[in-house]
C-alpha cells in the first residue's frame, strides 16, 4: 500500500474557516471523482496553538494499492484531463509551499 501525505498553506487573503470549508466541501468530491482508484483519502485539518498559527494549515493523506496505480493517477493529474482538479486545488492552496511525501506506511502500535 502506498500512501502520500501532503502539507497544505491556505492561499493568502483566505481564512481558516474557508479553507477549510472549501477543502471539505468543495475539494473533496473533485479529489474523490478524479481518483477513483484512491482506497483512502483523509483531511487532517490544523489546530491554532496558544502560540499561534502552525507552519501549515492542514495534511492530506491518500492511500492507493500500488505504486503503479498511484503513478497513473499522477499522469492523469499531469495532462489535459487533471488540469480541472489542478485548477480547483489552486483556488484554495498556496501551490508554492505545497509539499508531499510518497511513503510506505508501518503501523508500529
Amino acid at each position: 500500500m502506498i500512501k502520500v501525505i501532503t502539507l497544505l498553506k491556505r492561499k493568502p487573503g483566505l481564512s481558516l474557516d474557508e479553507f477549510y470549508k472549501y477543502w471539505r466541501e468543495k475539494h473533496a468530491p473533485v479529489a474523490l471523482r478524479d481518483n477513483p482508484q484512491m482506497v483512502k483519502y483523509v483531511q487532517n485539518h490544523g489546530v491554532i496553538l496558544s502560540s499561534g498559527e502552525q507552519a501549515y494549515d492542514g495534511v492530506a493523506e491518500t492511500w492507493w494499492p500500488d505504486m503503479d496505480t498511484f503513478q497513473t493517477a499522477v499522469a492523469i493529474l499531469q495532462s489535459e484531463a487533471g488540469k480541472a482538479h489542478l485548477e480547483d486545488l489552486d483556488r484554495f492552496v498556496d501551490l508554492s509551499q505545497m509539499v508531499s511525501i510518497i511513503t510506505e506506511e508501518k503501523v508500529i502500535k
